[in-house]
C-alpha cells in the first residue's frame, strides 16, 4: 500500500475519491485503483496465487474427468 501512496495513488476504501465528491468506477473499485499493468504485475508476484494456480490446475481437470466418466 506504501508503494500506491508513493505514487500519489490512494486505495480503494471508500465510496467516493479524496475531493469527496466523485465516486470510484467500477473498473476502480474491480482493480482496487491499479492500472491494469499494475494489477497484472501484483497478481504475478503475490505467492499465494501461484499455489491457487496449483491446486486449480489439478483440481479443475480431475473434476471435469469424474463428471465425463
Amino acid at each position: 500500500m506504501q508503494t500506491l501512496i508513493a505514487k500519489g495513488r490512494q486505495p480503494v476504501d471508500a465510496p467516493f475519491k479524496a475531493d469527496g465528491k466523485t465516486p470510484w468506477t467500477v473498473k476502480e473499485k474491480l482493480l482496487l485503483g491499479l492500472t491494469p499493468q499494475e494489477y497484472l504485475a501484483q497478481l504475478v508476484r503475490n505467492p499465494f496465487n501461484w499455489v491457487l494456480a496449483a491446486i486449480f490446475a489439478v483440481g479443475v481437470p480431475v473434476t471435469v474427468s469424474r463428471f465425463i466418466f
